[in-house]
């Protein structure tokens, strides 16, 4: 080819009717060829952003259900429940057997990654709970979260089993209802007899959902394995994903005996008993001595919140002597150990872009008790870092070290000693117990759990409750009885020069009652707002169902 002929590159251009231009390479672009192109690119950038949206609305939907805090402290529980809802504030290492490696060489196990409170060990759920739809008044319905109120536009907000609705349980009341920040965000969908799609807003059915229907108590235990004669199916009560205040009562007369006894069994000359002693058995491995006993305690105690209420806290317990700390972390002091969680947590929210946000709301609750507003974060962040005030609000927030030793006085003072270094002295009094089942109901059957919430209540607020759906425990006794039957006429708190409050009754003849607490009271009755359907009425939980 000559480059220097110009006739050689000179391209030949024909136009025609269709718009088409023709070189010499005999390429053909065509004004329907480019708009087929344009409408393919289009295509693909709308697929690409209903998938970005679809994963960016299905990670809310996760974050919201607490599914990215549990990655986050390395739990990885089979039920994908997070009772406890921390993070930041974890309990220290401990333990409550010990495992062997290749060379025979001492194992602690970690206690709290298979921790009831996580889904772990057992299965809590019952029936209910793994079932991927809702039984409700008007029939089976899927739960989905409906964050931007489209309806799930994106088809990712589906509840995957109901109980992974204990997450969303703020409180860890039991109860999923107008306290709880997604309860407003839930929606049911059925099908009716026509194979049609119905719709209803959560809230518009149920005012409160008992969420403890949905997980095993020991007694279900105990007849699962008399009826089979094994614990079929590894099952376990699900008290435990729920604050002690529902399922712990104050010990009886027979417990207290059974725990002197236990001392007198166990106790050295000194009347301690080291949870963290070890023998070495015929093979030369070291082994717990008290292995059985640590797993079977099981106790909580009263403490006071900033408000001056009373809070039960769970014991832990650990056989862990802290002779491989590099391992775990440095034990610190057990003041500036909640200081340094505290401020972590606190200066994550504000300066770190990556921080879970909504994760860090939840625990402030778990951990403190109160609703999380950025004034009672600010609050517990200031009076925490003053030395002044950092003992009384480290008291009011949730244990993170363990119980190592324990010593029983002959006047039923209990002292404990805990892994951090601190103690505790205990009356058997001040002492609870769960038995694996939730507390028994009102004398009408009802469900009755603390209110805790109502010591942060003004005197106007308190007396704008509904006086039949509010009780208390007078006779101290675990009688739940309504205000409206004691016949309060109006409610004042009182606070002591320990720090503690209490609500004093004011009945018809001017009779004054003490209450150390409050009581909601919840039936069947007043969580359901529909009225129960005739079963051919009834939707059903998919229209693949309909069609069978």
């Amino acid at each position: 080819m000559n480059i220097n002929n110009p006739t050689h590159i000179n391209p030949k251009l024909v136009s025609n009717n269709l718009g088409t231009l023709e070189t010499n390479d005999n390429l053909k672009l065509t004004e329907e060829a480019i708009k087929q192109s344009q409408a393919e690119a289009a295509a693909k950038a709308e697929q690409e952003r209903i998938r970005q949206a679809q994963e960016n609305a299905r990670a809310r939907v996760l974050n919201a259900l607490g599914f990215g805090s549990i990655q986050s402290f390395g739990l990885s529980s089979h039920s994908s429940l997070n009772g406890d809802k921390l993070n930041y504030f974890t309990p220290s290492f401990h333990s409550h057997s010990i495992s062997y490696d290749e060379f025979g060489r001492t194992i602690f196990d970690d206690a709290y990654r298979w921790s009831g409170a996580n889904g772990g060990g057992g299965n809590m759920l019952n029936a209910a709970g793994n079932s991927k739809y809702l039984n409700t008044p008007v029939g089976e319905m899927q739960v989905f979260l409906d964050l931007d109120d489209d309806n799930d536009q994106y088809g990712v907000g589906s509840i995957g089993y109901m109980g992974q609705l204990i997450n969303l349980d703020d409180n860890q009341d039991g109860f999923l209802d107008s306290s709880d920040e997604f309860f407003s965000k839930l929606k049911l969908k059925g099908y009716n007899s026509k194979g049609e799609e119905v719709i209803l807003k959560f809230s518009d059915v149920y005012s409160s959902l008992d969420l403890t229907k949905f997980v095993n108590t020991q007694k279900d235990v105990d007849e699962n394995i008399k009826k089979y004669g094994y614990n079929k199916g590894n099952l376990e009560s699900g008290t435990s994903l729920f604050r002690p205040e529902e399922s712990y009562k104050k010990l009886n007369d027979t417990q207290k005996d059974q725990i002197r006894k236990m001392f007198a069994a166990n106790a050295d000359e000194s009347g301690w008993i080291d949870l963290t002693k070890t023998y070495k058995d015929e093979y030369r491995l070291e082994r717990l001595t008290f292995e059985k006993l640590l797993k079977s305690l099981d106790f909580a105690y009263s403490k006071t919140d900033l408000n001056g209420g009373l809070k039960l806290e769970r014991l832990r317990f650990s056989g862990y002597d802290g002779r491989e700390d590099w391992k775990y972390g440095k034990r610190e002091d057990y003041l500036e150990d909640l200081q340094n969680r505290f401020n972590k947590m606190y200066n994550d929210y504000y300066n770190d872009d990556k921080a879970d946000k909504l994760a860090i709301r939840k625990e402030f609750q778990a951990i403190t008790g109160m609703k999380f507003s950025e004034a009672n974060f600010r609050e517990f962040y200031n009076g925490l870092n003053s030395s002044s005030t950092a003992m009384k609000y480290a008291s009011a927030l949730k244990d993170v070290d363990s119980v190592v030793g324990m010593k029983l006085d002959d006047n039923g003072m209990l002292t404990l000693k805990f892994d951090s270094g601190r103690t505790m002295r205990l009356s058997l009094d001040e002492l609870y117990t769960s038995d694996g089942n939730f507390n028994d109901l009102t004398e009408r059957s009802e469900r009755a759990n603390a209110f805790s919430e109502a010591m942060s209540f003004d005197e106007e607020d308190l007396n704008k409750l509904d006086f039949n759906k509010i009780g208390a425990d007078i006779n101290m006794n675990g009688s739940i009885v309504s205000l409206a039957e004691l016949g309060v006429e109006f409610i004042r708190k009182l606070s002591f020069q320990n720090g503690r409050s209490a609500f004093i009754l004011t009945i018809g003849d001017g009779k004054e009652l003490v209450a150390n607490a409050l009581h909601k009271i919840q039936n069947v009755e007043n969580m359901i707002r529909f009225s129960e359907l005739e079963e051919k009425d009834k939707l059903r939980g998919s229209k693949f169902e309909m069609e069978m």
